[in-house]
């Protein structure tokens, strides 16, 4: 198990990802992928697969991502803490950084 990632507050991440016109969505998808890297100890998570299919793929690829990789990656994350696996519906900023949060917070 590698280092806990940040605790975030999923509502203030949204916020600013509205006022900085989504420049922050950017660095929070980074962010969260390098601790979530981090924490599985391999490169699970790649920020340029993300981007670049879902821009190849106008958006598509972006939706698959929400609804089976992404609750994919936080099934690893929970087991890898010891959780129960709960992934959220649909794995969006919000529900990424709550169901994260918890994993993090049971890391001492």
């Amino acid at each position: 198990m590698g280092p806990k990632g940040e605790i975030r507050n999923p509502f203030m991440s949204l916020v600013f990802v509205l006022f900085s016109f989504g420049f922050y969505g950017f660095y929070w998808w980074w962010k969260m992928a390098s601790e979530v890297n981090a924490f599985l100890g391999e490169p699970r998570f790649s920020l340029l697969k993300l981007f670049g299919l879902s821009s190849v793929t106008c958006g598509l690829y972006g939706f698959y991502f929400m609804f089976v990789d992404g609750k994919n990656i936080i099934k690893e994350v929970q087991a890898k803490a010891g959780l129960p696996p709960n992934p959220p519906l649909i794995a969006d900023l919000l529900r990424m950084q709550k169901s994260l949060n918890q994993v993090w917070e049971q890391i001492p």
